[in-house]
């Protein structure tokens, strides 16, 4: 496997296990409405800023040694801003678990999901090239960060329940996404290797 496409691939696992880690911490907050749910939360967007930053990493080196157009600069930029994004949700959370500034809390992690949303946006609109899968899996992530996103402006309106509802339901999109995407990444990659063996058997039998 090209090291490269194998860092991207890690970095898409590393989201796997971060949005698994923030679905379970938000529907604990959900079921027994207290915050220490919020750990897990805290933890899975630390993992899932790792995989973003991986993912990015590995786009940069997979066009080092050429221009890249214009929807390859896209989907790194929506890399970097989610692994942004989600360093400030981690921030945010840890800022609520521990009840300092729970306001200033809630109002960063909505523009942590906000700044995760429009990343989102531009990798599903960069990763055009790597098949449909890819696309979508970034495009629900967007989806369910906005979602989130929206959750904090609903508990800070002191409507928690529907606001930690929300969340949840963010949260699972998330997860589904980074799982469509690591799954159709996994497919491309393959797909790339059975060619690249078919095309060197080729040679050699010419």
């Amino acid at each position: 496997m090209d090291k490269d496409m194998e860092l991207l691939l890690t970095g898409t696992g590393f989201l796997v296990a971060g949005t698994f880690f923030s679905a379970v911490g938000a529907t604990k907050v959900l079921v027994t409405r207290e915050d220490d749910g919020l750990a897990f939360v805290v933890k899975g967007n630390t993992i899932e800023g790792i995989g973003n930053s991986l993912q990015a990493i590995a786009r940069e080196k997979l066009v080092e040694d050429r221009e890249a157009d214009e929807k390859e600069l896209l989907a790194i930029i929506g890399c970097w801003f989610q692994a942004g994004g989600n360093a400030a949700n981690a921030i945010a959370n840890e800022m609520i678990l521990k009840g300092v500034e729970e306001k200033a809390g809630l109002q960063l992690n909505a523009l942590g999901s906000g700044i995760q949303t429009v990343g989102g946006s531009f990798e599903a609109f960069g990763v055009q090239d790597e098949g449909k899968g890819v696309v979508l899996g970034a495009a629900l992530i967007s989806l369910g960060s906005l979602l989130d996103a929206i959750s904090n402006l609903y508990i800070l309106r002191e409507k928690e329940d529907k606001g930690n509802s929300i969340a949840v339901a963010g949260t699972y999109i998330e997860f589904a996404g980074a799982l469509i995407a690591f799954a159709a990444l996994t497919q491309l990659i393959q797909s790339e290797e059975a060619e690249r063996y078919h095309n060197s058997n080729h040679m050699q039998e010419s």
